[in-house]
């Protein structure tokens, strides 16, 4: 059973920006914040990023999203997700990161050997 006081919250981890938006049950925007991602390109054709940033920057823009705007976590009844193209964010059987930096879809590694097929 819903309310009118009811809130959905969106997060989207993009390549350059994380940004968080609310949104009322007919879909209006309430609110909306973000934050710039940095993508590390430490040799030509590499693209990184830290996923525990990541993961810090998202929680911080959905709290900077709730509190700028006065919105009680509470009344969000419903989350969505979507992120950037595709990614390498290994982890181990504990959960753990395998690599501590994830390659990211801007990577171009791989071309040489996708060529090959």
């Amino acid at each position: 059973m819903s309310s009118d006081n009811d809130l959905l919250l969106g997060l989207d981890l993009g390549t350059t920006l994380i940004k968080a938006a609310v949104f009322d049950l007919q879909g209006r925007v309430v609110a909306v914040e973000s934050s710039e991602v940095e993508v590390e390109f430490r040799k030509t054709g590499w693209a990184e990023q830290d996923p525990e940033h990541l993961w810090r920057l998202a929680a911080h823009v959905i709290k900077k999203c709730l509190k700028n705007h006065g919105i009680d976590s509470k009344r969000i009844v419903a989350v969505s997700l979507t992120g950037q193209m595709h990614g390498t964010f290994l982890v181990n059987s504990k959960g753990e990161l395998a690599r501590k930096k994830a390659i990211i879809w801007l990577d171009s590694r791989t071309n040489k050997m996708l060529n090959e097929f």
